[in-house]
């Protein structure tokens, strides 16, 4: 069964307010992480992620988890 992303359901999904109340109920450490949702249609979706004290280790760079997360939620 293929599901096709109708035009209503992506202006809800970029709607920022939408997307922090749905990551904050359901998905919490994508809403402390600060996944945004760039840009989205039917073949493609770019996420981003903030660069700061929560995603990052000691050596200064970003969790594989924290990258992982996003690159999921991007793929779906």
């Amino acid at each position: 069964m293929e599901i096709h992303a109708n035009k209503s359901f992506i202006k809800t999904v970029l709607t920022p307010w939408k997307l922090n109340f749905f990551f904050l109920k359901k998905l919490p450490m994508a809403f402390l992480a600060g996944i945004k949702l760039n840009h989205l249609n039917e073949k493609e979706a770019t996420v981003l992620m903030k660069y700061k004290w929560l995603n990052t280790n000691p050596f200064r760079s970003v969790y594989f988890a924290c990258l992982q997360m996003a690159a999921e939620f991007s793929t779906g």
